[in-house]
This record gives C-alpha cells, structure tokens and sequence, in this order.
C-alpha cells in the first residue's frame, strides 16, 4: 500500500511539475514569438529580409553575426576595398523568391559602404540607418550587421562589374531568397 501512495504522489508531484514547467514556457516563447516591427525600417531599408522571423531569431542572428564579425577582423583584417567602398550604390531591383521589385519601389534608396567597415544607407539625401560590415576579397563574401537591433544581419555573395553590383544571399542569415542588384552613383 505504501508503494501505491508513493507512486500516485510522485506522479501527482512529476505532473504538477511539468505543468508548471511548460505554463512557464509558453510565456517565454511567446515573448520570443513576437513578429519584429519593422514597417518603418521597410519603407527605406531595402535589404530587408525577415518577414518570417521572431524576436528570438533576430536576438539569435544578431549574436551569431557579433561574435563571427568580430572573428573575421581579427583574422582576416579590417581592410577595406575601394571596388565596394568607392562612391555610393543606388539600389535598383530587389528579388525575394519570385517576387521583383519595381524600379519606383527603390527610388531613391542607396547603400554607402564606407573604408571604416561602416555603412550607411538612406532614402534620397537623408541618412537613415547604419552598421558595421566585413568583405572577404577572396571569397566574395560581405557580412552585414545593422546598429538597430530590430534589423537581422545579413550575408551576401557579392559580384562586382564595373559600376554595378550583385548582392546573392546567403543561407548563412536565411537571405538565400533573396538577390539585389546596385548602380554605382556620385556621393550626394
């Protein structure tokens, strides 16, 4: 009998335990299930590609892309190379999946990558956002990371012709969707 009650309060104590534990859970995940708010960002900041991604993916990303930005400076320098950093690049289409970008949609947006391994980015002649970037010349490889936390980081395959550039994502950020082309402009 004593091994009957002991059985039906441990289970009774393992139930109430689990329960408790995934109450507690489910509070969490969804603080971390929350969609990112970037309609603001969207309306200027064409590179964006997280519509499918949570608070928690982003954190995630973000963390990733600190730790491996950092990583590739220190092992790789901090060069910088004028095929990118010269003069300012007018973002033309943008492709997510099967879906273009209308040349109107990107009017006036522009990327300007700096010698620093900064960038800026804006619409028309107003700054509007910022971060830090790594080229890798051999591999052909930009990796960005906006300063607004709310904006994943993004990895790209870059092919430069003259003045204009490729941007191919990677899968590294989950921009495999995604390809853009720029046009070199003068600085503004």
């Amino acid at each position: 009998m004593q091994k009957v009650v002991f059985i039906l309060l441990t289970g009774l104590f393992l139930c109430n335990f689990w329960a408790c534990k995934n109450e507690k859970g489910s509070a969490a995940d969804e603080i971390g299930s929350e969609k990112v708010d970037t309609a603001d960002i969207a309306a200027f900041y064409p590179l964006l590609n997280q519509k499918k991604l949570n608070t928690m993916d982003v954190y995630n990303y973000r963390k990733n892309a600190e730790t491996e930005l950092e990583s590739r400076i220190k092992t790789q320098g901090n060069k910088s190379y004028t095929i990118i950093d010269k003069d300012i690049w007018a973002v033309r289409f943008v492709v997510y999946g099967s879906d273009v970008s209308k040349p109107e949609d990107n009017e006036g947006k522009w990327i300007d990558f700096k010698e620093d391994l900064t960038y800026t980015y804006g619409l028309k002649q107003e700054e509007k956002g910022a971060g830090r970037y790594h080229y890798n010349f051999e591999e052909g490889i930009i990796l960005m990371l906006d300063n607004d936390e709310r904006i994943k980081p993004s990895e790209f395959g870059l092919k430069p012709f003259n003045d204009v550039l490729i941007l191919e994502g990677k899968f590294t950020y989950s921009d495999n969707n995604m390809q853009a082309k720029l046009e070199r402009i003068k600085p503004f």
